[in-house]
């Protein structure tokens, strides 16, 4: 019996663990509405945009809205389930692909230079 324990109940503990440091997120699915409160009539606080993501603060809905917190300084606020997709882990990262950095960086310098010699005829 004691085996039997050990042999399910460590990977078991190592799973729950594992899952403790993840918060879900929800991508949006369609333009949908934050809402102050999780009701239909509920003030909107902001607009989010097809392919938003949004962090999960409660994974249990509530009137079937989802609690969640935006990227945007927008704060926390509701959005309804069937605007949004569901998904496990942490909201990855937007990668920046590095020939597109060096471009922004040249385009950046190029405006400097341009502003110096604005700044030259003056």
């Amino acid at each position: 019996m004691r085996r039997y324990i050990i042999v399910i109940g460590v990977p078991l503990c190592c799973l729950i663990v594992s899952q403790l440091g993840m918060a879900d997120y929800l991508t949006v699915s369609r333009p949908a509405n934050i809402k102050v409160a999780p009701t239909r009539d509920a003030t909107v606080i902001e607009r989010v945009d097809r392919g938003t993501n949004l962090k999960l603060i409660d994974s249990v809905q509530t009137n079937g809205y989802y609690h969640v917190e935006t990227l945007s300084p927008g704060g926390p606020g509701w959005v309804y389930r069937t605007f949004v997709r569901r998904h496990t882990g942490d909201i990855p990262v937007a990668e920046v692909d590095a020939e597109e950095e060096a471009d922004v960086e040249a385009s950046d310098d190029e405006e400097e230079a341009t502003e110096d010699e604005q700044d030259t005829l003056i």
